[in-house]
Formats: C-alpha cells, sequence, structure tokens
C-alpha cells in the first residue's frame, strides 16, 4: 500500500491521475458511447448512455496502463484505486463536452476528418502511403467500422476544440504575475504566545482510583482484538540442498549432451552481432497475421531492401527501431530460447525465418562480417555451470513431486501430522498475533487470503497448497484462536492515566480560550494577554507563507490578517492541530520583489501563469457544465457485469479490451 501512495505521489501516478479523474478531453472519445443500449447504461449524460461495456473496457485499459508503468505494484490495490466509480466521471466529462460543443453549433468537416485520418501513421504503409486496406483492417479489429470510426473521431476532434479554446487561450498579465510574486514570496514577522496541551498534562497526577473508576466506565475502549496462531509445513529448495548428489559423471554426460544438441556451438560464449525486427502480436493483430507480414519483410530484405531500413519502419521494438533493429552482441543466454537457436544457427549477413517469442514475431539478422568466433568452450570452461544447472534441475524435480504429494496429503488428513511425517517436515507455529498485527508467515498476503477462507478459519482444514514465491510451498491451518477481550487493567492503566490528563488538558484549554475570547473582545493587547496566561511572548521573523514552523495552523492565521498600519495587526486567538491555544499579531509585512525576474524568467513565469489558469478555466467550464447539465448515474448498473448478474471480484475478468486506436 505504502509502495502505490509513493507511485500515486510521484510524477507518473500524477499524470495517470489527471489523465483519469479530470476533464478526459484530451483522450479520444473512440468507443465511448453507443446508442441502441439503455438497458445497459450505467450513466445518462443529457440523453445519451455511457454503457457497461464501454466503462468496463476503460477501466482495465488503465489498470494495465499504470500495471506497465509499475509491474512491482499490488495488483488488489491497483483494483481499488482505478474503479469504475471514478473512471465514469470522466466519461462523463467526455460527454458534456461533446454535448457543449454541439450546442454551440460547432461541427467538424468531413474533410478535417479524412485528412487527419490519411496523415496518422498508423495507417500508412512502408513508404509512408496512406493505405486504405489497412485502415479498414485496423478499424475492423477495434470492432467498428469506417464510418463509425469517423464519428467517433469528430468526436474526439470536438472535444479538442473546446478544449483549446477554453484551456490553450487562456494567458496572464504581467500584473497578474506581479500580484502573484508579491503575495506569493511575502514574509511577515510575528510575535505571539503558545501553549499546548502536553505542557499541562505533564503538570498533572492521576490517582490509581481514578484510573480504576475510568476503566469500569469506559472497558469497551480496552478490548484486545481476536487473536489467532497458525501452524504450517514448508517445503523449499534448501530442504533438497542435503539430498542431491550431482556426480562427475553426470556433468560429462551433460557437457556431452549439450555438444550433441548444439547448446555449445562454436562462439556461444563470445555471442553474435545481431539485429531483429519485431512485430507484436495480441488484441490487433493475430500470430498467424505477423508470421504473414514477417514473411512479406523477409522477401523485401531479399530482394535488395535494407535491414536497418525495414527495421526503423516497421520494427515495434521502441528501444532498437530507431538503430535499425540493431541488439549489439548477444550472448545465447541474453535471448529467448527460440530466437537464440535462430541466431546461432545463422550465417554472417543471413536474415532468419520468421521467429515466435512471448513478445511476437521477429525477423533476426546476424551482421555481415561478424566472426563469432572461439572454439568450442571447455569441459572446465563449463563444469561449474553444468554442475549448478543439474543441482538446480534435480532439486526442482523433488520439491515439484512433493509439492504435488503435499498438496494431496493436505486434502486427505484433517491435520498436519500425518503430511509432515511423510514428507519429513517440520510444524512449525507462530507467535499470537492479530489481523492487524500479523506476525512471521502471516505477513504474507496469500498466507493472509487463505487464513481468511471459511475451511480455515471456521472448519479448522487445511489449506491448500501456498506458494510463497522463491519457490516456496506451504500449508496452513488454524493451531489456536482467542476471542475478543478486555485488556487487564495493568496493561492499559498508563494510557488511562494518559487519557485522563489529555482530557483535563483540553477542557482547561478549552476554557483559557473564552477567557483570551473576552480579553479580544475588550480590545486587550497581546502583553496583557500573555500575562493573564503566565506565557512569555515569542517572535518569529520573515516567517514564508506555507511554513510549519512555529506552527501551521498559527501561520495560516497570519497570513489571513489583514497588513498593520502604524501599530500592528492582531491580536487573533488560534486554535492548534493538536489541540492547543496561541494569540498572535503581526508586526510587520515584505511583500515579494515582483521586478526580480530577467526578461526571459518572466516570459516563462507568465506562460506557466497562463497554463495554470487555463486548467483553471477548463475545471470551472466542466463543474459548470456537470452542474447545468442532465446527468443521471445507475448505481446498481455499476455493480453489475456485462450479463446483468453481479460483478465478480476486480481482476476476476470483464469486458475484452479494445484495441488502442489513433489518438488514445
Amino acid at each position: 500500500m505504502q509502495e502505490f501512495r509513493r507511485f500515486v505521489k510521484g510524477p507518473m501516478g500524477k499524470v495517470l491521475l489527471v489523465a483519469i479523474i479530470l476533464p478526459f478531453v484530451i483522450s479520444a472519445f473512440y468507443g465511448y458511447f453507443t446508442g441502441g443500449q439503455q438497458d445497459n447504461a450505467v450513466a445518462e449524460v443529457n440523453g445519451t448512455p455511457i454503457n457497461k461495456r464501454t466503462l468496463d473496457a476503460r477501466v482495465r485499459q488503465y489498470r494495465q496502463r499504470i500495471s506497465e508503468q509499475r509491474p512491482e505494484l499490488d495488483s488488489s490495490m491497483l483494483e481499488q484505486f482505478i474503479n469504475p466509480s471514478m473512471v465514469l466521471q470522466g466519461l462523463i466529462n467526455n460527454q458534456l463536452i461533446y454535448s457543449y460543443a454541439h450546442q454551440a453549433s460547432m461541427a467538424v468537416a468531413d474533410q478535417q476528418t479524412a485528412r487527419r485520418i490519411r496523415s496518422s501513421q498508423t495507417f500508412q504503409n512502408e513508404q509512408g502511403e496512406f493505405s486504405r486496406e489497412r485502415f479498414e483492417r485496423m478499424v475492423r479489429n477495434a470492432g467498428m467500422n469506417p464510418s463509425s470510426y469517423m464519428d467517433n473521431l469528430r468526436r474526439d476532434i470536438l472535444g479538442n476544440q473546446v478544449r483549446a479554446g477554453v484551456q490553450d487561450t487562456a494567458f496572464a498579465l504581467p500584473g497578474e504575475l506581479a500580484t502573484q510574486r508579491r503575495l506569493g514570496e511575502q514574509s511577515r514577522d510575528l510575535r505571539y504566545v503558545v501553549t499546548r496541551p502536553d505542557v499541562l498534562v505533564d503538570s498533572y497526577r492521576v490517582d490509581d482510583e481514578r484510573v480504576r473508576e475510568y476503566y469500569d466506565n469506559n472497558r469497551d475502549q480496552f478490548m484486545r482484538p481476536p487473536r489467532f496462531q497458525l501452524a504450517w509445513v514448508e517445503l523449499s529448495p534448501a530442504h533438497y540442498e542435503d539430498r542431491v548428489n550431482i556426480t562427475e559423471e553426470d556433468i560429462r554426460r551433460e557437457y556431452e549432451a549439450r555438444k550433441q544438441t548444439g547448446s555449445l556451438q562454436p562462439g556461444s560464449a563470445q555471442g553474435r552481432q545481431a539485429a531483429h525486427i519485431l512485430l507484436k502480436t495480441g488484441d490487433q493483430r493475430s500470430e498467424q497475421e505477423a508470421m504473414a507480414r514477417a514473411m512479406e519483410l523477409r522477401e523485401r530484405i531479399g530482394q535488395g531492401t535494407s535491414f536497418a531500413q525495414a527495421a526503423r519502419r516497421n520494427s515495434e521494438d521502441a528501444a532498437t527501431a530507431d538503430q535499425g533493429g540493431d541488439l549489439g552482441r548477444v550472448r545465447r543466454g541474453d535471448l529467448p530460447e527460440s530466437m537464440a537457436d535462430a541466431l546461432f544457427a545463422l550465417q554472417a549477413g543471413e536474415v532468419s525465418e520468421p521467429v515466435v517469442s512471448d513478445s511476437g514475431v521477429h525477423l533476426i539478422k546476424r551482421a555481415e562480417g561478424d566472426q563469432g568466433g572461439g572454439e568450442l568452450p571447455s569441459f572446465a570452461e563449463k563444469r561449474d555451470e553444468m554442475a549448478r544447472s543439474l543441482r538446480q534441475g534435480e532439486i526442482q524435480a523433488l520439491l515439484s513431486e512433493d509439492a504435488s504429494r503435499l498438496d494431496q496429503l493436505a486434502y486427505e488428513h484433517t491435520d498436519l501430522r500425518t503430511p509432515a511425517e511423510k514428507l519429513d517436515l517440520e510444524i512449525r507455529t507462530t507467535d499470537w498475533f492479530t489481523l492487524n498485527n500479523p506476525k512471521g508467515i502471516a505477513t504474507n498476503a496469500a498466507v493472509r487470503e487463505a487464513m481468511q477462507t471459511p475451511e480455515v478459519r471456521e472448519d479448522d482444514q487445511n489449506s491448500e497448497l501456498l506458494e510463497l514465491g522463491d519457490q516456496r510451498r506451504v500449508v496452513i491451518r488454524m493451531a489456536g484462536r482467542k476471542p475478543e477481550e478486555p485488556r487487564p487493567l495493568s496493561e492499559v492503566a498508563d494510557r488511562i492515566r494518559q487519557q485522563i490528563k489529555r482530557e483535563r488538558a483540553r477542557s482547561e484549554l478549552d476554557q483559557r480560550a473564552e477567557t483570551v475570547r473576552k480579553a479580544l473582545e475588550q480590545g486587550r493587547a497581546l502583553d496583557d494577554i500573555a500575562a493573564e496566561l503566565a506565557l512569555e511572548p515569542r517572535t518569529a521573523s520573515d516567517v514564508q507563507r506555507g511554513a510549519r514552523e512555529p506552527d501551521a495552523k498559527l501561520v495560516n492565521e497570519a497570513f489571513s490578517m489583514r497588513r498593520p498600519g502604524d501599530g500592528v495587526s492582531g491580536p487573533e486567538l488560534v486554535r492548534l492541530a493538536d489541540g492547543g491555544l496561541a494569540v498572535v499579531t503581526v508586526t510587520a509585512v515584505t511583500d515579494g520583489d515582483p521586478s526580480g525576474l530577467s526578461e526571459q524568467q518572466q516570459r516563462q513565469a507568465l506562460a506557466r501563469l497562463g497554463q495554470e489558469n487555463g486548467r483553471q478555466s477548463l475545471r470551472s467550464l466542466i463543474a459548470w457544465l456537470r452542474a447545468e447539465g442532465d446527468v443521471n448515474i445507475n448505481e446498481s448498473k455499476l455493480e453489475e457485469d456485462g450479463d446483468g448478474r453481479q460483478a465478480p471480484a476486480p481482476g476476476a475478468g470483464g469486458p475484452q479490451q479494445r484495441p488502442a486506436m489513433p489518438g488514445q
């Protein structure tokens, strides 16, 4: 959770938040709205429905986008954060913008839409020319026809026209910038008194009888939550370290086998100088289509087209396309097995047949003049590597076999004793813990999830086999439970004593605040109030707006006070965040210097201020459109899947995501 919060507070998180939550107008409208599906609408905006399938697809797209940026983020946290209700607000904003454009009689000519399509690189062939065949194929793959695509593109253009008309045309005047700098960089001199609850708390004494009375009257505040204890057995690679014995004969046989299979072909240790062209597969292109396209490119290369030129125009590997697909010198272990086999079978200058990997379909070229070179690695050179590989393989085989047995034994028996005995495992137990403060193996998310199942938590059954990472496999069961119960007085006495003191301090501070209010109404000065409170006034010079010292709320109040004339401004009473109170006066104000910028700095500052004015204007427009528009949200539909059933848990399924089209 903390990792996710850090991501959201970072620059990428903020960009995605703005893109999702704010107006959505800088993204395309493709496929957002479809008429004739009123019965499946999650919302209706000025008479136009937004259907559930569209919403689900957009939610999946944004989750995937963030997941690709930060794959280490917990998927459950991501699903809670990017939720349908939040994304729906952006879709509503989009439709309000479009309705506004329509009511203003804004329109987009067919010629403008056609020019946008013809100029899109997405629909151009290798010669940089518009391909109608490519256009129609990609539009069909996106679930549309050319007519509906053009309609949606018009919506996109109209939305961006509204955005440009409101946001991009905003500007700031030098007078605004001067005022901003004068106020934003302003500093103030303060004179104040402050008293904190902690000072009073330390002066009180609370006897044991009062503590006992408070405990008896508020026992429900001192309950210990339910506690649990888990038992578990575990399989891991370490369990087999002493059970695997790899002999010299085993290593020699492995060496000879690798020679026979080509794994030790000459030069594999030195690598090959290679380049490739990647054609990705997925929703927009099937593997068969990618293979056909790769064969076509290979044929063109054979007819004289430069491999580097073909890579720059066609490769979808963003990291290498601009360099003509150059991978540099790679060793066999640097590549997926299929690519490595193809590359190390090529002669210098040859181009492979299409090769399939998890990323898509590749054409691979071994560079002209690449000698590779080198003799076959000797047995001595490869011995340690092969010994480790054989050992790991044997351990993995034993682990997999025992994991299957453990899963079956845990299902067949009502305790862990029999599975542990048959597999020579130790039954271990955790300390007592609460759900909010797990300990030991219970800190693992998979264990906590299994612990919450009725079979484990209520029926005292063994869990299913759990995978914890690092090839660890465990089965857990409940070893003990302790229900909610009052904590003993001896455990909470100090806490109660402090609570009583804090309550007394708050009461006394409330009384002091009332005394100060009356003194202020009588026009008494800070020194008189300080004397009555037995406090010594303090000073703070050159305090900046938003400063946290001497206290954030005190500073905020000081900057909301009028400028002093010949004397001082104030005094004013301030209740602090910790319950304390302060009385503050402003003795001097020093404005920021508007003339402290060079001509270039002033232009940059005016541009930034104009951009902020534009964003604020756009936010204000959307707020007005929402207030004036007819927006109805069908909350029940938000909780259903596309077939009208109750929605599955986040990530359990949903409508297929539509491939992104230009502008999305």
